[in-house]
């Protein structure tokens, strides 16, 4: 079962390094937030990181920034630890472990289709609790199968509605679900399967 969830992980990395809009959605997402933070202070949630693909915001030449990726997965953070840059991993849920107004940036790459509606709820509560106050939400999403393009999206995402019984939703729906407490400021289509959105909290910011 372990060498099957390696293999698994080694697949999903793969992935990521060869589909066009995932790489320019990455390419996109980490000149936002270099072009935003202010200094080095930029503290980054990934949330549902798996192989930790925006792990190398961590360090190096170009920031310092403070990173954490979270995850549910045990063996994609193990395999995050071995494959990327030193970052922090945390295994957990929506209910983050973080103090109030932590982050400047959190992430949701690929994540919501993985997560119940309660869960989300929930999400939405923790993700207004740690985020400052001029702090975004940027989440990227697949369409829902019958707008994707391309055979091999349609078969992954053909098993993950069949057997893990994932919901694709109407990516246009976001927008409603986040607006109680967040305010769209950009969204686009990346590729032929993806959807890019960014939510700013709205004002007056008021913590916890």
């Amino acid at each position: 079962m372990r060498l099957i969830k390696t293999a698994a992980s080694i697949f999903h990395v793969a992935l990521q390094f060869s589909t066009r809009s995932i790489k320019e959605h990455k390419e996109a997402i980490q000149t936002f937030i270099l072009q935003h933070a202010a200094g080095d202070d930029g503290r980054i949630l990934d949330f549902g990181c798996g192989e930790g693909l925006f792990s190398d915001l961590a360090g190096g030449d170009k920031n310092k920034f403070g990173y954490f990726g979270v995850d549910k997965d045990i063996n994609s953070l193990n395999f995050a630890k071995i494959i990327n840059r030193p970052a922090s991993y945390i295994a957990g849920n929506e209910r983050l472990c973080f103090k109030n107004m932590t982050f400047n940036f959190i992430i949701l790459n690929s994540v919501m289709h993985h997560m119940s509606q309660a869960e989300l709820q929930v999400f939405i509560s923790e993700a207004k609790r740690v985020m400052r106050e001029k702090a975004v939400l940027i989440i990227m999403e697949l369409l829902p199968r019958d707008q994707q393009r391309g055979f091999f999206f349609r078969i992954v995402t053909y098993f993950e509605e069949k057997i893990k019984r994932i919901v694709y939703r109407d990516t246009n729906a976001l927008e409603n679900l986040f607006s109680g407490d967040f305010e769209m400021i950009f969204s686009r289509k990346m590729g032929d399967n993806y959807k890019e959105y960014i939510f700013a909290l709205r004002s007056p910011f008021k913590a916890g």
